[in-house]
């Protein structure tokens, strides 16, 4: 993604930056999907984790 903002802030084509948007969009989305998929125990650790935290 950066790349490619800087690719077309570099060139003629600015006028295509407005694709950023939703390619950030869907990269997001997908990086938060795999992320889910690959931890599935997750929500049975958040009171784990909140109580830790609580207790500085």
């Amino acid at each position: 993604m950066i790349v490619l903002a800087v690719c077309l802030s570099s060139t003629d084509q600015r006028s295509l930056a407005w694709i950023l948007l939703p390619l950030g969009g869907a990269w997001g989305k997908l990086a938060t999907w795999a992320g889910l998929r690959r931890a599935p125990g997750w929500p049975a650790g958040i009171p784990e984790i909140l109580l830790a935290v609580s207790k500085g």
